[in-house]
């Protein structure tokens, strides 16, 4: 009812009220964001849109207020961002919805989903899963299936959000939990506010902590069992049939020891030798 307040939406209103009941949407149990999400699946796509115009004008007014000097978390720890990005979420999948019953989504939901996180029981999947991974569940939708989007996928991204993250602080925060045994806040569980640039960067350090992580087991299975366990990938080839050859080398680790495909990656060419580090080096 609170939200039907066209006055909320008012420049008066903007950096007060409005954070004060988006902080109040934001502690709501998942089963009454689940009944928010199917609220607004009624409501015209201009409505909708409108609310998000709104959302959008608070984030970066926030953004602008804060020196991301101060601190490298400071957009993650500001309760109107966090709150804002939040409430942003139930539009986002009430968006997603609207375009299912639109026909507007390819029909492999369940396949796309199974990729976002496994089934597991209840009270883990609570542990495991953030809210919107267990609201793309709920209603078997993924913006990746979107033929069209009835709000574009753009206009819930936020341009200063994304200039001044810092994204590696954003992934150590990923996972963690507050001292309530919530999420912490971070701009990876919201991913529909990130650009295709800064949601990149989270595979990088994901690529980077595989390879450390690899690279540490390796060295202590050799320490204990003392046989030597190369820490990196070596693909020998021929020059002349780059391609093919490192195709068909990937394919054969990939079938005999995926594990493999882990660790950083090192190449020679037969005759040569080299290693790749983002660029081939030859001594």
């Amino acid at each position: 009812i609170i939200f039907e307040n066209p006055m909320l939406h008012s420049p008066e209103f903007l950096d007060r009220a409005f954070p004060k009941f988006l902080s109040s949407v934001m502690s709501l149990s998942f089963d009454h964001k689940v009944t928010l999400v199917e609220w607004y699946t009624s409501y015209s796509i201009k409505y909708i849109s409108q609310f998000v115009s709104s959302l959008q004008q608070l984030l970066t007014i926030s953004v602008l207020t804060i020196d991301p000097l101060v601190s490298k978390t400071a957009l993650q720890t500001d309760s109107s961002i966090a709150s804002a990005t939040h409430v942003m979420m139930i539009f986002f999948i009430a968006n997603l919805i609207i375009a299912k019953h639109q026909n507007k989504m390819r029909s492999h939901s369940q396949k796309l989903l199974s990729a976002v996180a496994v089934p597991i029981a209840e009270p883990l999947q609570l542990q495991k899963l953030n809210v919107y991974e267990m609201l793309l569940m709920k209603f078997n939708v993924h913006p990746a299936e979107l033929i069209e989007s009835p709000i574009p996928l753009s206009e819930f991204i936020n341009e200063f959000i994304n200039k001044d993250v810092n994204m590696l602080a954003d992934y150590r925060r990923q996972g963690q939990k507050t001292s309530h045994g919530n999420h912490a806040f971070c701009f990876l569980d919201h991913p529909y506010m990130l650009t295709p640039a800064n949601k990149v960067e989270k595979l990088y350090f994901e690529n980077q902590l595989s390879m450390i992580n690899e690279r540490h087991r390796t060295l202590f299975h050799s320490l204990l069992t003392g046989v030597l366990d190369v820490p990196f990938l070596l693909l020998r080839i021929d020059r002349n049939d780059l391609v093919n050859d490192t195709l068909a080398q990937l394919e054969v680790i990939s079938e005999l020891n995926p594990a493999d495909l882990k660790k950083q990656l090192r190449v020679e060419f037969k005759g040569e030798e080299g290693i790749d580090e983002g660029a081939i080096f030859t001594s």
